[in-house]
């Protein structure tokens, strides 16, 4: 994605690179058969152990593949419509449970 392309999203603009679609956009890629489950966990969830050096934790998303939701990739010539499939329902963090919906996430 070329620095200025945006993403219009539930009235907001984002960066293209909002870590919030890192996910949404993996899995659409997932379902496109461009990528698998074990690379997309290997990706978000291993290598961030070793670059970091942390400890394995009992972190967890939890995600709807089913779900979809139409996001508008907006640059300085025109938009498109992206659908992107693939979202975070609930996210458990420390032990506290966070829950997403269309105000974000608490």
């Amino acid at each position: 994605a070329k620095h200025q392309d945006r993403l219009l999203y539930r009235g907001e603009s984002f960066d293209f690179l909002n870590p919030i679609f890192l996910l949404p956009l993996l899995l659409t890629a997932y379902h496109e058969r461009k990528i698998t489950i074990e690379n997309i966990v290997r990706l978000t969830r291993v290598n961030l152990y070793d670059i970091f050096k942390l400890e394995p934790d009992e972190d967890v998303i939890l995600v709807d593949l089913e779900e979809e939701q139409i996001v508008q990739r907006l640059n300085k010539n025109h938009s498109t419509e992206l659908k992107l499939k693939g979202w975070p329902v609930y996210t458990i963090l420390k032990g506290r449970i966070l829950t997403s919906s269309k105000h974000g996430y608490y």
